[in-house]
């Protein structure tokens, strides 16, 4: 009897170690730039910046798309978790879109922020015409 309760002690907390292996890997790519950077918080991993100029009914239409990707190589994520897009109340801001891939041991899981606020920036008593969107990236992890 004993060594039946021995063996199931013996398997429970094998099936209890492999289950925390399992789902407590991070993906190959977080692991190969922390070892990469040991000393970083995190790191961008792309940065894209696009420009386009035309013509619209005889007038000059430029526009900018932006992508970014920054991966977060510790628990101090949650932390670098507020963002601020910057810009001039002479441009429209459209578009925006935000999200957060956690990886949860097999795949990674999409989460998209959804609140966004337009602030003015004034710095000390002068207006300068900077605004800023500003939103919280959910629940965002190593």
């Amino acid at each position: 009897m004993r060594n039946k309760i021995y063996i199931l002690n013996l398997t429970l907390v094998f099936l209890a170690t492999i289950n925390n292996i399992s789902y407590g890997q991070y993906s190959s790519v977080l692991e190969q730039k922390a070892s990469l950077y040991p000393k970083a918080n995190s790191i961008s991993l792309n940065e894209n910046y696009e420009i386009k100029i035309s013509i619209v009914n005889d007038e000059v239409s430029i526009t900018e798309d932006q992508y970014v990707e920054t991966l977060y190589l510790n628990e101090t994520a949650k932390h670098q978790s507020k963002e601020a897009i910057s810009y001039s109340y002479f441009y429209d801001v459209s578009d925006i879109e935000a999200y957060v891939y956690n990886f949860d041991g097999k795949k990674y899981k999409t989460e998209k922020v959804k609140d966004f606020s337009v602030k003015d920036n004034l710095s000390g008593s002068f207006h300068d015409d900077i605004k800023s969107i500003n939103f919280i990236y959910p629940n965002l992890k190593k």
